[in-house]
């Protein structure tokens, strides 16, 4: 083989590597965005009466899935971390709080779900709540290789 073809045969080689690594970079891990996907699938009840005079927290139980954007479904890299969680009031807590946060350890498996209790309305932020009140639960977690999901779902409080 001679000089010139062979010059072009190896340019033509990593030409074609470059366009395929190229191609491939979209699949590279984004560490803005997780391939898993957290989703709050139901919250139970979606209805709390808090009742003042109990003088215990109210709570909500909140099933929460995680599933992989792409193929590696149930794989253990695709499983979420929920660090915490906030429940969001609208109107705010005697026009005054409008959210709460609250930390938590729960390993939602991918292709799986697990179950979280959440505090709706703590005993002592009871006589703030007016007549009803919406409430939006939102859960941050990561994947396992640290990139951040979020999920939210949402209930009614009414004060009784």
């Amino acid at each position: 083989m001679t000089r010139k073809p062979l010059v072009i045969a190896v340019a033509g080689l990593v030409l074609v590597a470059a366009i395929f690594v190229n191609g491939c970079a979209s699949e590279v891990d984004d560490p803005h965005q997780s391939d898993s996907v957290l989703s709050v699938e139901s919250i139970s009840p979606d209805l709390v009466v808090s009742l003042n005079a109990n003088l215990t927290d109210d709570l909500v139980t909140a099933v929460v899935s995680a599933t992989s954007r792409g193929d590696a479904q149930g794989s253990s890299l695709n499983d979420v971390i929920i660090d915490n969680y906030s429940v969001f009031y609208d109107p705010p807590l005697n026009g005054t709080v409008g959210a709460l946060n609250f930390a938590t350890t729960l390993v939602v498996k991918s292709g799986g779900t697990s179950t979280l209790t959440v505090v709706a309305i703590p005993v002592g932020m009871k006589p703030l709540v007016s007549a009803a009140v919406n409430a939006t639960l939102q859960v941050e977690g990561r994947d396992t290789l640290g990139n951040p999901t979020s999920a939210s779902g949402r209930f009614t409080i009414l004060l009784n």
